[in-house]
């Protein structure tokens, strides 16, 4: 997948704005996601009681259905352009890192050669978002973001 490179903030608005979705976008989103996830945790309580017993055809049946809940979120989400393009920010960010910005990643990580890190010194937050040629909507400043992860 590669190391890609993320805004730190968690306010919702900024992210909305930042993946260029309609305020409210988020809260649709995170309602979808407690949806499944409550889902998720019902078939993990499943699993976890069959694998102490060792009961092997629940197992198996715990991973269709992690699987199909999966998809069913993802269908639901893919449903709305506007979920579906603020899901893929949060996942993906701003893409996997340039060789630039990898190259800062590198100097300025607290783990893995630069795989993994964050910076919020607004002068290396510019550097970051210039060596990955993003350019902020003019909604957003650059302290809004609160820094720039990648991972």
């Amino acid at each position: 997948m590669g190391t890609r490179l993320y805004p730190t903030t968690k306010n919702p608005r900024i992210i909305e704005i930042l993946a260029r979705v309609p305020e409210g976008t988020a809260a649709k989103l995170t309602a979808i996601e407690n949806k499944y996830l409550e889902q998720s945790n019902q078939i993990t309580e499943r699993f976890n009681a069959a694998e102490k017993i060792g009961d092997e055809a629940t197992l198996k049946e715990c991973r269709i259905a992690w699987s199909e809940v999966e998809l069913e979120k993802s269908q639901e989400i893919d449903r709305d352009d506007d979920l579906e393009a603020l899901y893929h920010f949060e996942l993906y960010g701003w893409g996997k890192v340039t060789n630039a910005a990898y190259a800062l990643a590198i100097k300025h990580g607290d783990a893995e050669a630069g795989t993994i890190g964050s910076v919020t010194n607004i002068n290396l937050v510019n550097q970051f978002l210039l060596a990955q040629g993003v350019t902020l909507p003019d909604e957003v400043k650059i302290e809004d973001l609160e820094g720039i992860g990648w991972s």
